[in-house]
């Protein structure tokens, strides 16, 4: 995976990781895409090596459907967070704070739309880990994060990067 690009320019330069995501030229791109764009991102976008903060992003925009938001909530892999039995950080770029807050907007009812496919089967272990968690997320969590949502389906993003910003910054997406 190419970590510099055609103009010299790093990869956390143009995605906005390591505290540049504000002002990123993928951020600048989410901020114009539509519902489906933006979900399109999701299903393979790379935690480990692009961190929590564009998928919160996502999923605070008044426009995020449920679906995007669901799928979210589940690659954080919840379940995990609960076993682990730590506080939550205060940091808006943890894991576990970008759960909580898909938490939060679909309890006060913040996603408009359901729509898009969600795609996300939890496990049986996953959803009696979670319906223990009532010191984590508070109880009970909502019930639309343990449905799937069967909708519209969206063709993934390689890599969880628009073709654009691939092309036009020269990423290679694994």
């Amino acid at each position: 995976m190419n970590t510099d690009t055609s103009d010299g320019r790093f990869r956390n330069d143009i995605l906005g990781t390591n505290g540049k995501a504000a002002n990123s030229a993928f951020t600048k791109w989410l901020d114009q895409a539509s519902p489906e764009q933006r979900h399109a991102c999701v299903p393979e976008w790379n935690y480990d090596y692009f961190g929590e903060w564009h998928m919160a992003y996502i999923c605070s925009r008044p426009d995020c459907d449920l679906g995007t938001a669901i799928r979210v909530f589940w690659a954080c892999q919840p379940s995990q967070l609960v076993k682990m039995r730590q506080p939550l950080e205060p940091s808006v770029n943890s894991i576990d704070q970008l759960a909580q807050l898909i938490v939060e907007h679909t309890r006060q009812g913040l996603y408009p739309t359901a729509m898009l496919d969600s795609d996300s089967r939890p496990a049986v272990d996953d959803k009696i880990e979670l319906v223990r968690a009532t010191t984590r997320y508070g109880a009970p969590l909502p019930s639309t994060l343990m449905s799937p949502i069967v909708g519209k389906r969206i063709e993934a993003f390689e890599g969880g990067i628009p073709p654009e910003i691939a092309e036009k910054y020269d990423l290679e997406t694994y």
